[in-house]
C-alpha cells in the first residue's frame, strides 16, 4: 500500500472510530470485495476488486492493533509495517481467513491445517499502591466463552458430527483453472460447513450448536515488575474459546490502572514517577523545616523544606517512584501547598503588623 493512502478512508470510518466500528466496517468490505464475490465481472473489475481487497486487509491489520494504530495516528506510518511495501493477494486472503477464524495458509501443498482461534478478552484491572509495593498478588473474575461440556464443544446434541462431503472435512474448497500452460488454484472457505469441516444435524440444546457457553472465570496472578498506568500483558489460553471447540482459546489481556491513594498518584509526566501534595504551615515555609511522611511502599521518609519555600514548590526525591522493568525506580515529586490559618487572634495580628515593618517583609 502506498504511504499516501489513508487507512481510515479505506475502511470508511472516522479517525475516532471504535474497535467495534472498525471491525464491522472491515467485515462488510472484506466480504464485498472478496475474490469469490467477483464471479461474472470483467477482468478490469476483478483486478480493481483485488486491489481494494488488499487495501482493506492491510488497513485493518494496522487499525485493529492498538500499538500499530497509535504509531500510525502519531507518525502517519507504522515503522517496518505495511507502509513499506505492497500487500500481496496471498497475504490479503490469509488475513481475511485469520480474521474470520481460520489459521494456517490456504495456499500451496496438498495438506492445509485449519485452526480456529478464540477472541482476546481485554480486562481493565484496577490496582492500588499496596498491590504494587506489598502483596503483589491480584485475583480477577470475568466472563468468557468456554467449551460446552454437554457436547464437548462439538455443537452436536449427541456429541457426533458428520464429515462434510463437499470439502471432505478440510473446511476448504479448491478450484483449479487452466489458462494456456498456466494452472491457477483458488482456495475458499467451504460454504456448506462454514470451514468447520463437519456438519451438525442435531444442534446441542445447551449451546445451540455453537460449541461454547458463557462462563464465569477466575485468574490469580502476580503483578509483573515494571507495571504502570495502561501497561498490559497477555495471558495465553485464558480468553474466549473458539466456536465448535476446534482450536485454541484466545488470550486474556490485562490492562492496568493504578488508583490514587492517600494523596499519591502516578505522574502524568513520567509513568514511573509518583506525585503527591503535602501541606506545610506558612510559617514553616518561611522559616524552613524538616518533615516526615509515610510512603505507599510502607516506609517513612523525611525531606527538608527550605527557608522561604513558596506555594507550589516541587521537591524531587530520586528512587522513591514506581519500580521499572530493570529494577530501578522512578522519582517522587512532592508539591508544597502552603497552609494558611483559618482565623487570627488580636495578638496574632499584632505580631504580623510588627513583621510588616521588617525589611524582609
Amino acid at each position: 500500500m502506498a504511504k499516501s493512502k489513508d487507512y481510515y478512508d479505506i475502511l470508511g470510518v472516522e479517525r475516532t472510530a471504535s474497535d467495534d466500528e472498525i471491525k464491522k466496517s472491515y467485515r462488510k468490505l472484506a466480504v464485498k470485495y472478496h475474490p469469490d464475490k467477483q464471479v461474472g465481472k470483467s477482468e478490469d473489475e476483478k483486478k480493481a476488486a483485488e486491489e481494494k481487497f488488499k487495501d482493506i486487509n492491510e488497513a485493518y491489520q494496522v487499525l485493529s492493533d492498538k500499538e500499530k494504530r497509535q504509531r500510525y495516528d502519531q507518525f502517519g506510518s507504522v515503522d517496518g509495517g505495511f507502509d513499506s511495501g505492497w500487500m500481496t493477494g496471498d497475504e490479503a486472503l490469509q488475513e481475511f481467513m485469520r480474521h474470520f477464524g481460520f489459521g494456517g495458509s490456504p495456499f500451496g501443498g496438498r495438506h492445509r491445517t485449519q485452526e480456529f482461534v478464540g477472541s482476546t478478552i481485554e480486562l481493565k484491572v484496577k490496582i492500588t499502591f499496596d498491590d504494587l509495593f506489598k502483596s503483589g498478588i491480584k485475583k480477577v473474575k470475568y466472563d468468557r466463552y468456554a467449551k460446552c461440556e454437554k457436547c464437548n464443544g462439538t455443537g452436536s446434541n449427541d456429541g457426533k458430527t458428520t464429515k462434510c462431503t463437499h470439502c471432505n472435512g478440510s473446511g476448504y474448497i479448491t478450484k483449479t483453472t487452466r489458462h494456456g500452460f498456466s494452472v491457477f488454484q483458488q482456495t475458499t472457505v467451504c460454504p456448506y460447513c462454514g470451514g468447520i469441516g463437519s456438519i451438525i444435524s442435531s444442534p446441542c440444546s445447551k449451546c445451540g450448536g455453537n460449541g461454547v457457553v458463557r462462563k464465569e472465570s477466575e485468574y490469580e496472578f502476580k503483578i509483573p515488575a515494571g507495571v504502570t498506568n495502561n501497561t498490559y500483558f497477555d495471558v495465553p489460553n485464558m480468553g474466549n474459546a473458539p466456536e465448535h471447540g476446534n482450536g485454541r482459546n484466545g488470550n486474556l489481556r490485562l490492562i492496568f490502572n493504578i488508583q490514587p491513594s492517600n494523596g499519591f498518584n502516578v505522574s502524568s509526566r513520567d509513568p514511573y514517577d509518583i506525585d503527591c501534595v503535602i501541606e506545610i504551615p506558612i510559617l514553616e515555609c518561611i522559616t524552613g523545616c524538616e518533615k516526615r511522611f509515610k510512603h505507599p511502599d510502607g516506609n517513612e521518609y523525611k525531606f527538608t523544606v527550605g527557608q522561604g519555600t513558596v506555594h507550589g514548590h516541587q521537591i524531587r526525591i530520586n528512587n522513591l517512584g514506581l519500580y521499572k522493568p530493570d529494577g530501578s525506580r522512578g522519582c517522587l515529586n512532592i508539591f508544597i501547598r502552603q497552609r494558611m490559618p483559618k482565623s487570627l487572634s488580636k495578638d496574632d495580628k499584632k505580631l504580623i503588623d510588627k513583621l510588616k515593618k521588617s525589611k524582609n517583609f
